[in-house]
Order: structure tokens, then C-alpha cells, then sequence
């Protein structure tokens, strides 16, 4: 435990939170073609965002977020993330920034960590039909890792 100094000069005691990646159980999510490692979840800590890391080996249906910023980092391989209609090409070490509301889709071989913030909660995807219109509501599968505090 730690004692760290918030704005305004309070004083409070957190936990350092640490995660190790083997830990963590694989989840299949073949509706989009990848499999997930939900790292930290919103509730994990004090930090209002989530980290997740995944494999996709195909198509992720398109559809937008209206609840958060969406980060994705490339760590491995190579493929395309379309925002609205620009499409990007990406692999390892790049970086995409999707604001909340923009419509997408991704593709590809690769792996990524996906960071949102506010954290993600199941019911934030919003899966689009053809002309941009939601068709479903998503709760993407998690579940909750075990965590040893340092």
C-alpha cells in the first residue's frame, strides 16, 4: 500500500495493481473472428479506463461507442481499421485514436491492446448495419482475472 496526494492535497492509500499476462484467461470471440485478454477492468482499480489485449484473425463487425475513447495499439502484425470512411493501414507500433460516436471496423492479422476510457462495460458496442444504423447491442464476453496487489 502507497499514500499518494491527490489535487487539492488529500491524502488517500491505494494499492498498486499488477496483472501478469499469463494470468489472465483467454477468451474466444468468434462472432468477430478474435480471441481477447481482458487486463484491467473497469472496478480493477481507481483508474476509470480499460486494457485489453487482442488476436483477431479475420473481420471485427462494424460499430461505434458511444461511451468512451478508444485506443488501439498495434503490438504484432498487420491490417486495416476503417473510420468512417478512411481506411488506415496499421501494424506493430502504430496507433489509433477513435473518438467516441465514430463508426468502424477492423481487419487483419494481427494483435493489439485496446485501452478505453472511460472503461468498457458490457452494452458499450454498438453493432452497425449498412447504412450506419445500430442493429444490436453487444456485450463482449469478459471475465475477471485474477489480480495480486503490490
Amino acid at each position: 500500500m502507497l499514500t499518494v496526494t491527490e489535487l487539492g492535497g488529500n491524502h488517500v492509500t491505494r494499492a498498486a495493481l499488477h496483472r501478469r499476462f499469463d494470468d489472465v484467461p483467454l477468451v474466444d470471440e468468434p462472432s468477430n473472428e478474435l480471441e481477447l485478454k481482458p487486463l484491467l477492468a473497469v472496478g480493477d482499480s481507481d483508474a476509470d479506463l480499460s486494457i485489453t489485449w487482442v488476436a483477431i484473425h479475420g473481420r471485427h463487425q462494424r460499430l461505434r461507442t458511444d461511451a468512451s475513447t478508444r485506443i488501439y495499439a498495434v503490438t504484432a502484425g498487420r491490417g486495416t481499421i476503417t473510420v468512417g470512411d478512411q481506411t488506415l493501414a496499421v501494424g506493430r507500433g502504430d496507433v489509433v485514436v477513435i473518438p467516441r460516436g465514430a463508426p468502424y471496423h477492423l481487419e487483419g492479422e494481427m494483435t493489439y491492446l485496446v485501452l478505453n476510457q472511460p472503461g468498457f462495460q458490457d452494452g458499450d458496442d454498438l453493432y452497425l448495419g449498412v447504412d450506419d444504423e445500430v442493429v444490436a447491442t453487444a456485450p463482449a464476453p469478459r471475465t475477471t482475472p485474477s489480480a495480486k496487489e503490490h
